[in-house]
């Protein structure tokens, strides 16, 4: 039997023939080794939601470390984006511009004045010009 559970004979001189109160006793002493138990219940539980709060923290930290990094790739994101839709409209007015000069040139080479070469030189300058105005 375990030391805790063994019932304590206490002597009460008010009761008769030397009465012995060992049931008080031992509801005192099994009170309070449930109450240990549930102590030791907690404090596991305790441990256990430091170490859970401590891990959220660490969390937090790496969190708010990463966060302006990722506003700023979220704008370099946006730059690249609009930095994409210039190039591809500068795409399409590239490609217009040779369809221009090569109608500019076709019709240069059947008036036959120029060479087609001065014609299409002189054509891409001039659209050019239009192009970046």
């Amino acid at each position: 039997m375990d030391a805790l559970a063994r019932p304590i004979t206490i002597m009460d001189p008010a009761a008769s023939e030397g009465g012995k109160k060992d049931i008080s006793c031992l509801l005192k002493r099994y009170r309070l080794r449930k109450n240990q138990r549930l102590l030791s219940l907690l404090m596991q539980k305790d441990e256990k939601l430091i170490a859970a709060y401590n891990k959220v923290i660490h969390f937090k930290r790496i969190v708010d470390r990463l966060e302006p990094q990722v506003l700023e790739l979220q704008g370099v994101l946006k730059i690249n984006e609009s930095l994409k839709k210039e190039v591809d409209e500068l795409q399409r007015v590239h490609v217009g511009i040779g369809e221009v000069v090569g109608e500019v040139g076709a019709q240069a080479g059947s008036a036959g004045g120029e060479a087609p070469d001065d014609t299409a030189t002189k054509s891409v300058v001039a659209a050019e010009g239009v192009a970046t105005e």
